[in-house]
């Protein structure tokens, strides 16, 4: 049994031990169970909110309704795609609304494909291959309506996503940087490096706000952070 110790200040000090009821034990509960069939799930992402489950193996990765446990929608990918069809990550919009996913394969390049996460539907896959970039590093902005990618142009750009699909005309952004973190209202994003680089860009309109070149001995840029209000 736990005490609480009070204390009254009243012609005097009075002290008691009060008895504190005991917290009640956690128990875990399953809450659903999602079936893989003979495709081995080999990964598993939850939608920031946890009512999405993308299940990924083998197989066709799968999107699954919780805590009802009924599958939303096979991702699969459309016949006609030329590109390789090995999936290699995905990830959540910060609202939990859209999924993007990146695949193919070093020596061809990769492209990406942005998800509807309610409906499983496919919005729209990028126009020509893109390098590589960890979708970890959330290239979708925090509503899913802004991708960024770097192609075959030099540096970043940025292309809105709509229900059509991934627009293929782009705003040339920062030429410079490995790593990126959008703004949380999304209108913006710093793009910097390990060498101490870093830049702020306005996406809605392809213009830069600040800059610190890289490239000093013993500079480092590893994490950055906005404020709520959008400021670095």
């Amino acid at each position: 049994m736990k005490f609480l110790a009070a204390g009254i200040a009243c012609c005097g000090q009075v002290w008691a031990e009060l008895p504190l009821p005991e917290p009640a034990p956690l128990r875990g509960q399953q809450v659903c169970s999602i079936p893989t069939g003979k495709e081995e799930a080999e990964g598993a992402t939850f939608s920031p909110d946890g009512s999405r489950l993308l299940v990924c193996g083998k197989g066709v990765p799968s999107l699954w309704a919780i805590p009802s446990g009924k599958k939303v929608a096979d991702l699969a990918r459309s016949p006609l795609w030329d590109e390789p069809s090995l999936w290699n990550s995905f990830s959540f919009s910060g609202d939990g609304s859209r999924i993007l996913s990146e695949a193919g394969r070093g020596q061809n390049g990769y492209f990406y494909t942005v998800w509807d996460a309610v409906t499983g539907t496919l919005l729209g896959k990028t126009q020509g291959l893109y390098k590589r970039q960890a979708v970890s590093q959330d290239l979708l902005s925090p509503d899913g309506s802004l991708f960024l990618g770097r192609g075959s142009v030099k540096g970043w750009t940025v292309h809105e996503v709509t229900e059509k699909g991934i627009s293929s005309s782009f705003r040339p952004v920062s030429e410079k940087g490995k790593f990126l973190k959008y703004s949380p209202d999304g209108g913006k994003a710093a793009f910097f490096d390990q060498d101490g680089y870093i830049a702020v860009w306005d996406l809605l309109q392809g213009k830069e706000l600040w800059k610190k070149p890289g490239g000093r001995k013993g500079a480092s840029v590893d994490v950055v952070r906005f404020s709520e209000d959008s400021l670095p």
